[in-house]
């Protein structure tokens, strides 16, 4: 005769939340999913509301349309387990008349001035609902503009005085408005600086700086990284050499193609879009043209005068140099690379 064997099917346990409290028309989550078996799994859930409603399965909804009696309506979730096995588990739902909406606050910030072209942000993230939540923000900028959110961006063409207006909803329909003002004006205009040579002619006019003085074919660095701009940062820098050539950037190079007296023109904008500019001179020599002299070509020590002023080949097979733009002449050898510092006088604005 075969053994008989015997297994105990524990009890499953039934979980239907905490007791609630809820408005009355509103629709109430009951969530069944905490119920466990301990030696199985749980394959029904049943509801009885309390108010001769039912529902089936693990997370069902359910309205109310009237409201509780004192200690609530008794909801009882009742469990089913893989072996046949049932649990329970009551909870009491309060059901009050909801009291008359309470409206939203909006709050779009304070006033605000700002200049043409310049990204503001608009945070409505202060707008608060006394009784229950804000759900929806609509910005309105007074130049035709709008836009959704509670946090957004908003950039300004022209100048001008705008009225931004806030509008919030909250979760029973409820709304509120809140203006502010902003105030755009022109953005001013950055300063282009170009700083003195190194070194400077003793001799150069205060209102135009001193010249510089540059050999044809040798290329001179300019340098307008001490331009500036007092409330942003210069985004471009646009060379105009004078002799129809040009370039970009903070520091370039630039090579004379013939001779003759240039105005480099440089040209900043910034991160506004304002632009200002300023100008120096470049006197382009030709080395061995006609201001150029030999001194002394057959023993070894020739020297080549290229503008008067000091600047010299001195000869020799390292083809070494000492170049000189006035006053005290450098030494470095192989010194035919100028850079301009800053020639020229400040002029405001793109235009004049």
């Amino acid at each position: 005769m075969g053994a008989y064997e015997y297994r105990l099917n524990l009890s499953p346990r039934a979980d239907a939340g905490g007791d609630r409290e809820a408005w009355l028309g509103e629709e109430v989550v009951f969530d069944g999913s905490a119920s466990t078996d301990p030696d199985g799994e749980i394959v029904a859930w049943h509801w009885d509301f309390g108010v001769g409603a039912e529902a089936e399965g693990e997370v069902v909804v359910h309205t109310f349309d009237q409201e509780s009696p004192l200690g609530g309506f008794r909801v009882t979730l009742t469990v089913v387990d893989s072996d046949g096995s049932e649990a329970q588990d009551v909870v009491s739902v309060v059901v009050v008349e909801r009291p008359d909406n309470v409206r939203p606050s909006a709050d779009a910030g304070g006033d605000r001035e700002t200049f043409a072209g310049r990204e503001l942000v608009f945070d409505g993230s202060g707008s608060v609902d006394p009784d229950g939540e804000v759900v929806a923000w609509r910005w309105r900028f007074g130049d035709g503009d709008s836009a959704d959110g509670e946090v957004v961006r908003h950039t300004y063409d022209a100048p001008g005085e705008y009225f931004v207006t806030l509008t919030v909803e909250d979760d029973r329909g409820g709304s509120d408005d809140h203006t502010v003002e902003v105030l755009v004006e022109e953005p001013p205009e950055p300063d282009a600086e170009v700083p003195d040579a190194a070194p400077p002619e003793p001799d150069a006019a205060a209102e135009t700086g001193p010249a510089l003085t540059a050999i044809v074919g040798i290329p001179i660095t300019f340098d307008g990284s001490l331009s500036r701009d007092a409330d942003g940062e210069i985004v471009a820098w646009i060379w105009d050499f004078g002799d129809g050539g040009g370039g970009l950037g903070e520091r370039i190079d630039h090579a004379f193609a013939e001779a003759g007296v240039f105005t480099v023109r440089l040209t900043v904008r910034d991160d506004d879009g304002a632009e200002a500019s300023a100008e120096t001179t470049a006197t382009v020599r030709v080395v061995g043209g006609p201001d150029a002299s030999v001194v002394d070509a057959a023993s070894g020590d020739s020297q080549t005068q290229v503008d008067g002023a000091g600047a010299a080949d001195t000869g020799g097979s390292d083809g070494g140099c000492s170049c000189d733009v006035g006053g005290e002449s450098p030494s470095t050898p192989a010194l035919l690379l100028f850079t301009l510092l800053a020639l020229g006088r400040r002029r405001r604005g793109a235009n004049d």
